[in-house]
């Protein structure tokens, strides 16, 4: 054993790999089982004696994945019969209750070898309960990455970053090609999925295969080259979209593809109009920062969302229009008690200003006076 770390045989080798695996997984469950008896020695036993289950969780890279998925394909007698430490079925006990998974890949030789990690076949056959899967610098083709499409009934969150994904389907049918039938099949839809992060790839924008995870909440696509928001009507239970850092510039009016929405962040892009936002009544988090919106009229029509709670503008050129906070708090009406805009809410001296601004308007519109009662955003403190 010695003379295999000297060669760096427990880094690379496959056998030494899994042999490392298996004693940490032993290792985990002999600890677990310790404090469970721990906590029944001090009477803490979970209720009616059952015991407590710990998610499992681990950080790997393509290596353990491609040791674990030869193995499987190669019998093998045990290494150590005497001993359970290094049994492989420590390993397989394993990936078949973890929940959770995070690989990181690179196209660098690792270490002193001439292993690419990018360049290791593997799959995921082994792995029975996985709920959340974060993928780093992975190459997602059916030549590297295979049985992705067995995690479509477990998974409820899928993370893709920095793996120079271009496609939606790149993603959601990687073990299958991109064909109507494919998309008409129950066998391609990911039941379960509620959270895909494509964060920092190369996307432009999206296709019909995300209408393959119909039951998404929660939408990332942060760090791409998006300039549309086409093909998001089959998402009926969207609540969260964050498209940051993109290149959007909105042309069409959103409800009918945002309906149900409630959280938006569209920062960094090129957005310069949100009349198109008018019906999105359901919103009540918009972030526009960093765009290009330069009118106050244009930020008045989302004033009028009946939800809207935090409304952040900051570096856009409205932001450099006189009195630009006093007169979108206005706006907001007796709502800008509520409301956060940039990130603050309105100071007690904002607010009476802005109740001077609203009787101004009233009388300048000649309106009666009594239409002011109890809508002045420091209204509360009259019937007090």
């Amino acid at each position: 054993m010695p003379l295999a770390e000297f060669l760096d045989f427990n880094k690379y080798d496959l056998n030494f790999i899994l042999r490392n695996l298996a004693s940490d997984f032993y290792q985990r469950e002999a600890d677990l089982t310790s404090l469970q008896l721990d906590q029944v020695d001090d009477g803490r036993e979970g209720v009616a004696g059952k015991e407590e289950e710990v998610p499992l969780e681990t950080s790997w890279t393509p290596l353990e994945m491609y040791s674990v998925s030869q193995r499987l394909q190669h019998t093998q007698p045990p290494s150590d019969p005497q001993s359970k430490r290094y049994d492989f079925t420590n390993v397989m006990d394993a990936c078949c209750r973890l929940e959770q998974l995070k690989l990181t890949g690179g196209d660098q030789k690792i270490g002193s070898s001439n292993i690419i990690l990018n360049d290791l076949t593997f799959d995921f056959l082994a792995f029975k309960a996985l709920t959340k899967l974060r993928l780093h610098q992975i190459k997602l083709d059916s030549g590297h990455l295979t049985s992705l499409g067995i995690l479509r009934s477990t998974l409820t969150e899928l993370t893709v970053h920095d793996s120079g994904v271009l496609h939606v389907h790149n993603v959601l049918l990687c073990d299958a090609s991109l064909t109507d039938l494919n998309l008409a099949s129950k066998a391609f839809v990911w039941n379960s999925l509620t959270l895909l992060d494509l964060s920092s790839n190369k996307l432009e924008g999206l296709d019909r295969s995300i209408r393959l995870a119909p039951g998404l909440q929660t939408l990332i696509l942060t760090n791409n080259s998006i300039n549309n928001l086409d093909q998001l009507t089959g998402l009926p239970r969207l609540r969260h979209l964050s498209l940051s850092n993109n290149k959007i510039s909105i042309d069409q009016d959103l409800h009918v593809k945002l309906g149900c929405v409630t959280h938006i962040d569209l920062s960094h892009n090129k957005i310069s109009s949100l009349q198109h936002f008018i019906k999105l009544y359901s919103l009540q988090e918009l972030n526009i920062s960093h765009n290009k919106v330069k009118e106050l009229e244009e930020v008045y029509t989302v004033c009028k969302l009946p939800c809207l709670e935090n409304l952040d503008l900051s570096n856009n050129k409205v932001n450099q229009q006189v009195d630009y906070r006093l007169k979108i708090l206005e706006a907001f009406g007796t709502r800008s008690r509520e409301v956060k805009l940039d990130g603050e809410r309105a100071t007690k001296s904002e607010l009476d200003k802005v109740s001077v601004l609203m009787a101004l308007r009233v009388t300048r519109e000649k309106k009666s006076p009594t239409s002011l009662f109890g809508n002045l955003p420091n209204s509360e403190q009259w019937r007090n």
